[in-house]
């Protein structure tokens, strides 16, 4: 049984949106972990 072309390009979409979703979920963690891990650092020098 063999898909259709416009069923295998949805699944393609979706794919990309995940990974993008993906990516972008990961930049905003590190985003915020950032200043945390800094400050840390910070506290740490003293």
């Amino acid at each position: 049984m063999k898909e259709s072309p416009s069923r295998r390009t949805g699944f393609l979409t979706d794919l990309k949106w995940m990974l993008i979703l993906w990516l972008l979920g990961i930049g905003a963690v590190t985003l915020l972990v950032l200043p945390v891990r800094l400050l840390i650092a910070a506290i740490m020098r003293k």
